[in-house]
C-alpha cells in the first residue's frame, strides 16, 4: 500500500472511531485499584506518548528548560522545523527561490541539548520557507521543497546525534476540525486540501528515504 493510501486510510478509520466514540457505552462497573507505595517505571510515556514542543520558544527558553527533559524519562521530543510564522527557526532556510542558503546552527544547539539530557529529536518538515511561498501555510512547490527536504536530512543524518523520528508537516487538517475558528485566518497551517496534503506527503516522504531508506516517517500529525 502506498504512503498516500495509508494516510488516506488512517483518516478513515480516524473517523470511523470517533464516530463510534458518539455512541452511548453499555452500563458497565470496573473496580480499579493502585498501590502508589510501589515504585515502577514510565513504560507509556517511554514509548508510546513522547513530548511535543512547538518552535514559538525562544532560544534562552530552550536552553533554560533543557536541564529539565532529563527528569521526564523520554525517549524522543517532537519540534517543528517551522520554516515561516516568524518563530525561532523560522530563518534557518534563506536566499532566494534559485539559490537557498541554510543557518543550521539553532538546529543543532536544539538537537544537541536534547542529546546531552538523554533525549532524541523528533523533525516535523513544516512550514513553506520564506524564500519559495509568501504565505508558510501554502503548499511548498516542486522542487525546491525536495532540496530543501533533502538538505535538511542529509546534515541531520551527518550530524552527532542521530534523528529517532520524522514527520510531514502540522495539523493540515486543522480548518475542517475547527471551522469555528474560521475568523483566525492566520491559525490554520495549511492551505490545501486532502489531495494536496498526500501529495506532499509522498514528495517528503520520498525525499527523506532518498537521503536515508531507513527513516521513520510518521503523520499525518492531525488537529482533532
Amino acid at each position: 500500500m502506498s504512503s498516500a493510501s495509508r494516510i488516506a486510510a488512517s483518516w478513515g478509520v480516524l473517523g470511523a472511531l470517533l464516530g463510534a466514540c458518539e455512541r452511548p457505552a453499555a452500563a458497565q462497573t470496573s473496580a480499579v485499584s493502585a498501590d502508589f507505595g510501589v515504585h515502577v517505571d514510565y513504560p507509556l510515556l517511554k514509548t508510546k506518548f513522547n513530548l511535543y514542543n512547538t518552535a514559538l520558544p525562544s532560544r534562552d527558553a530552550f536552553v533554560r528548560d533543557a536541564p529539565l527533559l532529563r527528569a521526564l524519562d523520554i525517549e524522543s521530543m517532537r519540534v517543528e522545523q517551522t520554516w515561516g510564522f516568524n518563530q525561532a527557526l523560522s530563518h534557518t532556510v534563506g536566499g532566494s527561490r534559485d539559490h537557498l542558503t541554510y543557518d543550521w546552527a539553532l538546529s543543532d544547539e536544539y538537537q544537541q541539548l536534547a542529546a546531552d539530557n538523554g533525549v532524541l529529536l523528533h523533525w516535523s518538515y513544516d512550514y513553506c520557507p520564506y524564500p519559495l511561498c509568501s504565505d508558510s501555510r501554502d503548499v511548498p512547490p516542486s522542487p525546491q521543497w525536495e532540496s530543501v527536504v533533502t538538505t535538511a536530512a542529509q546534515h541531520f543524518r551527518e550530524g552527532k546525534t542521530p534523528v529517532v523520528y520524522e514527520g510531514v508537516w502540522n495539523e493540515p487538517d486543522f480548518q475542517q476540525v475547527h471551522p469555528e475558528w474560521s475568523s483566525f485566518g492566520q491559525h490554520w497551517f495549511f492551505n490545501g486540501d486532502l489531495n494536496a496534503y498526500l501529495d506532499l506527503y509522498n514528495r517528503t516522504a520520498t525525499a527523506l528515504r532518498a537521503t536515508n531508506p531507513d527513516a521513520k516517517i510518521g503523520g499525518p500529525t492531525t488537529a482533532f
